[in-house]
């Protein structure tokens, strides 16, 4: 089988099954065995910073010595991104070797129960079969959609953790926190520590402290880091743990006010694993760990002349976020002024939050994605046509771009790209591609 072969079996199906369930994947998993259940998973969920949590605990832990898997989502420019062993992308080889036995299991399943996997869920269970036959220290399953109905939850996870909780994927989680909280909850287990990170509503940590109670599962939550210095390529955090534990001056080359959060619980779950038995002391290779930590598209400066930077927010809470954090580059004078680049998805219904960035910016450029689930330029200009007056639509990625960077140049100021990773993902690609030809 060729790769473009095994991609075409993963990418024609829906990207999640309209008849959310955790069947299709334990009929497959249970034909090969349920090899996955003798995997240590750190299971994570959450709204935003799932990513960036699973790479800073990875992190610490290859820091250490320990052989670590993290399954995250989505990927920036291709599949084996997601699948990832000691920071490896698994290769286009491995990938084959899983499909090609995948496909006569899921064939038996369709005549069995009359239902196709959908794409995450292919991929869910070509890295846990990868996984399982690696057979790594620890893995870090990111959750896709929600938590209760998502392909992961069939793990048994020695830890789970919960990051920030706010709205988002409202049509298949429902239209309030506690809908949301609660079906990300649902990877709670009996008896499996949990830890929370910071949360900006009550209902959401009384809704994730009931079902706890009910699994008699331990709650650690999460303070909030203190950001004692930020710049274009690093920031520096103070962190107390639950554990009144306190590590001063951790460095980080991911930058943003919310990456704090992250690193708090990160930290926290390195602590917890160690006090739980199953890492030797961490301490010494906390900071290294966290400072060596990277994930592309998330505060990730490109280029310097001019500056630019591309972040995947894209739902409330990070665009917030993002928000705030460039506040805070123009207040300290990191950057002088904002040429703000965004494209977003037609289930992304963020107009507060982009009017706010837009607000703080000297031009916005709105860019259309090519591909089915962007918003057209028809619909950019109907839903943002009372954005800022120094608006532009674009119908080109690359003119986009272009323009803004024209702009930023002779203005001395600095392009920030966002509203989705998919965008994100094109920028950083273009960027690459310029690079090439030079």
């Amino acid at each position: 089988m060729r790769f473009e072969e095994a991609e075409q079996y993963i990418w024609n199906r829906p990207k999640f099954s309209r008849k959310l369930g955790l069947h299709r994947v334990e009929y497959i998993l249970n034909h090969f065995s349920n090899p996955h259940l003798k995997l240590q998973i750190i299971h994570v969920a959450g709204t935003n910073g799932k990513g960036s949590v699973s790479t800073y605990i990875a992190g610490v832990l290859m820091e250490m010595g320990y052989n670590v898997g993290v399954y995250t989502s989505p990927h920036l420019l291709k599949l084996n991104e997601r699948i990832l062993l000691n920071s490896i992308p698994i290769d286009d080889n491995q990938v084959c070797r899983y499909v090609e036995k995948l496909i006569p299991v899921e064939k038996e399943m369709m005549d069995h129960c009359g239902e196709c996997l959908s794409e995450f869920e292919v991929l869910t269970i070509i890295a846990l079969l990868h996984y399982s036959f690696e057979n790594p220290d620890f893995v870090i399953l990111e959750v896709g959609l929600g938590g209760r109905l998502d392909a992961t939850n069939v793990c048994n996870p020695i830890l789970s953790i919960i990051t920030s909780i706010s709205l988002d994927h409202q049509q298949f989680l429902g239209d309030t926190l506690e809908k949301i909280a609660t079906e990300k909850s649902g990877i709670i287990k009996e008896n499996v520590p949990l830890v929370v990170g910071k949360q900006k509503d009550d209902i959401v940590i009384k809704t994730i402290l009931k079902k706890a109670v009910e699994s008699d599962a331990k709650v650690y939550f999460v303070e909030e880091a203190s950001i004692v210095g930020i710049g274009l390529h690093g920031m520096c955090v103070d962190v107390k743990t639950p554990f009144c534990t306190k590590y001063y001056h951790l460095e980080s080359s991911m930058i943003g006010l919310y990456q704090s959060e992250n690193i708090a619980i990160s930290v926290s779950v390195i602590e917890l694993l160690y006090r739980e038995g199953y890492i030797s002391n961490p301490k010494n290779r906390i900071s290294s760990g966290i400072k060596k930590s990277f994930i592309p598209g998330r505060m990730q400066v490109i280029d310097e002349n001019p500056i630019v930077i591309v972040d995947g927010a894209h739902n409330e809470m990070g665009l917030f976020q993002l928000k705030e954090t460039v506040k805070l580059f123009l207040k300290k004078k990191i950057i002088s002024g904002v040429i703000f680049v965004t494209g977003m998805m037609k289930d992304k219904v963020v107009k507060k939050q982009i009017k706010e960035l837009s607000d703080l910016s000297e031009n916005t450029i709105f860019v259309s994605l090519d591909m089915q689930r962007a918003m057209t330029q028809k619909e950019l200009k109907e839903f943002y046509f009372d954005q800022n007056k120094n608006s532009y639509f674009e119908e080109s990625l690359e003119q986009g771009v272009d323009i803004a960077r024209k702009i930023a140049l002779d203005k001395n100021m600095a392009v920030v790209v966002a509203g989705s990773l998919y965008l994100v993902a094109e920028v950083i690609a273009l960027y690459m591609k310029d690079s090439h030809e030079k």
